[in-house]
């Protein structure tokens, strides 16, 4: 066997593409990554958001992605009787976006602005995903 060199993610798809191609590799295992969440106060309902693509433009599907879970999320939270809601999110332009939308996010930041108006409390959180190791 060939030997890469190369440390390649454990997975069944990477072992047996370097068994087709009798190639060794060492394997990485990946590692638990421990977070810090704060519950949000008593009577108070949090909506994360966490868009993601991996083709395409990737900033502009990320943030319409981010855009329609805030907008969907407020729909169920407010379907679901929840009238003081905080909106987290990991992206600062979606935060910036409710403020002042462009153009093509106009449709989908006008439904986010009518259920907003259905809350009693609307608060919006940017939360940076920093790691607790």
């Amino acid at each position: 066997m060939s030997h890469t060199g190369e440390k390649l993610k454990d997975s069944d798809r990477n072992k047996q593409f370097c068994s087709r191609c009798n190639l060794e590799a060492t394997w990485t295992r990946p590692q638990p990554v421990y977070c810090n969440w704060l519950a949000p106060p008593k009577g108070v309902v949090m909506l994360n958001t966490n868009g993601a693509l991996t083709t395409g433009n990737l900033m502009s599907s990320i943030t319409v992605y981010e855009l329609q879970g805030v907008d969907n999320g407020l729909k169920v939270a407010i379907k679901n009787g929840y009238r003081k809601v905080i909106v987290g999110s990991d992206l600062k332009i979606v935060i910036q976006l409710l403020n002042k939308p462009p153009w093509d996010a106009r449709a989908i930041l006008q439904s986010i602005l009518r259920s907003i108006s259905q809350l009693k409390e609307f608060y919006i959180s940017m939360y940076t995903g920093r790691l607790i190791g």
